[in-house]
């Protein structure tokens, strides 16, 4: 088991570190980094060696886009100019390229898996929860797209797909999970499980032991499926009951798109805590998983923050490589 910690090339990530070394230093006691590319690298921080995954970018809203269902994507974006701002060119093509440029990047830092996600999700829906696609539509149509991005790919690094509260993976449903590892050619794939993400399904939990139950739960139903399950995204994020509450009474969403979707990110923000999950059942869930790569996934202010997170998220697995 390799154990990870979350980084990107956001400026707002690489500037906390001078220069390699100092970042380097940073990570002692781990193996890596599982690295998201957004702004050029252009004091080196990260060296190739450092990155043992490559975690891809999310677009929240795709499927229209792939379906050719241009009155949803205008519903979506107000003007077709702001579609073609949010996906760079708004084409089917564009999509897919997308991926085998994410899959270039995993190639250049020489990683050894990229984390894709298997969701859709409009703003409104992002906050309402109403959702106009089920799993099935979702799970169908990613397929197509990768198969279509990795066709012919042979030697490529390992595919893991993480799970989210949208539709398509949410790893509560074994029938969906199983329909995505079938439906996926690329044979070299496998499951990024994302331990806050799993809380976000189940909006009454109010413990991190509540939690760990539930995460059992999960994966005693999805039985022999689990031995896809290679990765942890590893973190907590118990905030059911803002959600409930955000459901209940959802805000007013802007006209312009742009506003709507900083209203979206301030919620999101607030839901996704991805602190430390440290409660004494967490240790034996990681030892039941054994996966390949755990990943402790946080989102932080600095790097005082991120390192105490580190700590403490390694104080609670004291033991578990010895």
């Amino acid at each position: 088991m390799k154990t990870l910690f979350n980084m990107t090339t956001d400026h707002y990530d690489l500037t906390r570190y001078q220069n390699e070394g100092e970042f380097r230093q940073f990570m002692t006691g781990f193996d890596g980094i599982e690295l998201m590319c957004f702004d050029a690298d252009t004091e080196n921080i990260i060296a190739q060696d450092m990155v043992v995954g490559l975690h891809t970018k999310m677009v929240n809203y795709w499927i229209d886009l792939w379906r050719g269902n241009h009155e949803e994507l205008l519903r979506e974006h107000g003007t077709a100019e702001q579609s073609e701002k949010y996906y760079g060119v708004a084409t089917k093509e564009h999509l897919i390229n997308s991926f085998k440029d994410e899959l270039s990047n995993a190639v250049r830092y020489g990683a050894e898996y990229m984390v894709l996600h298997v969701s859709n999700s409009a703003i409104v829906e992002s906050i309402t929860r109403r959702f106009r696609h089920t799993d099935a539509e979702i799970i169908d149509a990613f397929c197509d797209i990768i198969n279509s991005a990795f066709a012919g790919v042979k030697d490529g690094p390992t595919l893991l797909f993480e799970n989210l509260w949208y539709p398509g993976l949410t790893f509560t449903a074994p029938d969906m999970t199983r329909r995505l590892m079938d439906k996926i050619e690329y044979e070299n794939k496998g499951i990024m499980l994302d331990t806050g993400h799993i809380m976000h399904m189940n909006m009454e939990l109010k413990s991190q032991e509540e939690a760990v139950s539930y995460i059992h739960k999960m994966l005693d139903i999805h039985g022999d499926l689990t031995q896809y399950v290679r990765g942890v995204h590893l973190n907590k994020s118990l905030t059911g009951a803002f959600a409930k509450e955000v459901m209940e009474n959802p805000p007013v969403l802007a006209e312009d798109y742009a506003e709507r979707v900083s209203q979206l990110y301030e919620y999101i923000f607030k839901i996704e805590e991805h602190h430390p999950f440290t409660c004494k059942g967490v240790k034996g869930l990681v030892e039941r998983i054994n996966p390949e790569y755990l990943v402790f996934e946080f989102v932080t202010m600095d790097s005082e923050q991120h390192r105490g997170f580190l700590k403490e998220q390694l104080a609670a697995l004291e033991g578990l490589w010895r």
